[in-house]
């Protein structure tokens, strides 16, 4: 009923969650309700979209995002906006499937135009690990029997199958044999795991070589290192800044502890992932400036 009265990607449904955050004390309008979202909504509201997640021509839905909260995140200000009205997928998905169309469409030898398309041949027969198992782009593919997605719940036994081809799993210590995967894809989770270095060990573990980590995370192209949010050398964390929260299906918020800097490059070089950073502009799929990474894991010499 209520998706029939206020249907998703809809400025009725939107106007009424923005009501009901002021009622509830949320102080965010005035960084939401301004002159630059007034001007972003002006420009891109209602553009078409071939979106390359499902493949459907959509129209943008702009949902006036906190822009001092993508300031305080270090992540661009459409990033998490321009939700295709058919899938949901925002920009940032978008950015993630081209990076990962790009690499299907090599191993099939031809471009192929959505993440839609890919799975109706197959994706490759690739053998991929998806660790965002809510996404538009994990909902499409996770049908695949060869997608695994996984899901971080602390409270059950990690890697355990919490439903078809969904397992719960602790990025630093995953259950998975060596060499499973031909790509593990990661759609801003790395910013939340409070062990990266295990994490990238293990992500490169679980790869074949050759194999791909495609990956987005709040990244700060003019640090050298990584602006750190959370100390987390000893056992207790120490945090350095106020606390920072992203949203989370399972949780409502979860804790980020740091932005990336330049320093992601050697940190997965140490663990034999060769790593290019992509800033994509594609017009038909309306992505502007959108930042991704891969990283492939380079072949062992005999």
């Amino acid at each position: 009923m209520f998706d029939a009265l206020l249907p998703q990607y809809t400025y009725r449904r939107l106007g009424v969650r923005l009501a009901a955050n002021w009622l509830k004390g949320n102080n965010s309008l005035r960084n939401r309700l301004n002159l630059k979202n007034w001007s972003y909504f002006r420009r891109y509201s209602g553009t078409r979209i071939a979106c390359n997640v499902c493949g459907e021509t959509s129209k943008a839905f702009f949902d006036f995002p906190d822009l001092e909260l993508r300031r305080d995140h270090r992540i661009g200000e459409l990033r998490e906006t321009l939700q295709c009205n058919r899938c949901g997928a925002t920009m940032r998905h978008r950015t993630l499937a081209s990076a990962m169309l790009r690499i299907v469409s090599a191993v099939h030898g031809q471009p192929l135009s959505s993440l839609r398309e890919a799975a109706a041949l197959g994706f490759g027969n690739l053998r991929v690990l998806d660790t965002d198992s809510f996404s538009p782009i994990s909902t499409l593919l996770r049908q695949l029997p060869s997608y695994i997605v996984s899901s971080f719940v602390p409270a059950q036994p990690f890697d355990i199958e919490l439903e078809p081809n969904r397992y719960n799993v602790n990025l630093e210590r995953m259950g998975f044999a060596d060499s499973s995967f031909d790509m593990v894809i990661s759609s801003d989770v790395a910013e939340h795991v409070r062990g990266i270095d295990a994490a990238h060990r293990e992500i490169s573990r679980v790869l074949r070589p050759g194999g791909h980590y495609v990956f987005t995370a709040p990244f700060d192209p003019k640090c050298l290192t990584h602006h750190v949010l959370v100390d987390t050398s000893g056992p207790q964390d120490v945090y350095l800044v106020p606390k920072q929260f992203h949203g989370d299906p399972l949780t409502g918020g979860i804790l980020a502890y740091r932005v990336f800097g330049r320093a992601i490059h050697s940190d997965l070089a140490a663990v034999g992932l060769r790593t290019e950073f992509l800033c994509l502009n594609n017009d038909q799929a309306l992505i502007v400036d959108g930042d991704v990474f891969i990283a492939e894991k380079l072949t062992l010499r005999p």
